[in-house]
């Protein structure tokens, strides 16, 4: 959990101290909204964007409901969705869009919407590590999700193979967090699960993709808080966190 509330700002990873950590990604915030939004465009309420970007951090790795973030922003949905390309410009969130094939028909097509760093999202949110750690929690698994989706994209833009990337949901409640597909048709789905025991279950949506997409199905994979990679059948494989910057 510390590496997700550390985040990936290389400033971040030689403060000391949680207080210092806190402050750095406060000055970063508030940059951001006084400096950069400003000069991007003129908005007229800046008091509204610090609640939004905690509303976004507090939705981080869930589908975008503009009409309910609205509601809690207390804006209008015009206005939310100007703040949000703002924020999406200068990099403070991004959109995983809807994956879909030709055996999908009943897929949802919204996008999920990932904070861009998990350590600015848990600050936001008042989250350390150690209350990410306790069983209560409920932002643990979204933000470890945000967090390997955030390091697969970055990856990919290096990467020399270019992929689709996206999640799957559909009208049946069958979900996988990250699709990866390639030029040619073959596909990665990837689940995340922060906790460190996998079984069989966390690998049904992945199964079920594998059936229906055959030969293009290449693996299914579960990122896991464990520290052994584990395989659980054909084409299917839990792998350790760490395995993600290896």
């Amino acid at each position: 959990m510390s590496r997700i509330t550390m985040g990936g700002f290389p400033a971040v990873q030689s403060l000391p101290t949680r207080r210092l950590r806190s402050a750095w990604f406060e000055d970063y915030l508030r940059t951001l909204v006084t400096r950069d939004l400003t000069l991007l465009s003129a908005i007229r309420k800046l008091d509204d964007l610090p609640r939004l970007v905690q509303l976004l951090a507090a939705r981080t790795a869930q589908e975008l409901n503009v009409a309910s973030l609205a509601r809690d922003a207390g804006i209008n949905g015009e206005t939310l969705r100007s703040y949000l390309a703002l924020l999406e410009t200068i990099y403070l969130h991004v959109r995983l869009p809807a994956w879909s094939t030709n055996f999908t028909s009943r897929a949802k097509h919204h996008p999920k919407v990932h904070m861009v760093d998990t350590g600015l999202a848990a600050n936001v949110l008042g989250l350390s590590a150690e209350r990410l750690s306790t069983p209560t929690t409920q932002m643990a698994g979204p933000l470890f999700e945000t967090l390997v989706v955030n390091e697969l994209v970055r990856q990919q833009a290096w990467s020399e193979e270019r992929v689709r990337l996206g999640h799957f949901r559909d009208r049946e409640q069958r979900e996988v967090d990250l699709i990866m597909e390639a030029g040619d048709g073959r596909v990665v789905a990837v689940e995340m699960k922060a906790a460190r025991d996998v079984d069989e279950t966390d690998f049904r949506w992945l199964a079920y993709l594998r059936d229906r997409l055959g030969d293009r199905f290449v693996n299914g994979i579960v990122i896991h808080l464990g520290e052994r990679p584990l395989p659980f059948g054909d084409r299917l494989t839990a792998l350790p966190v760490s395995a993600v910057w290896s």
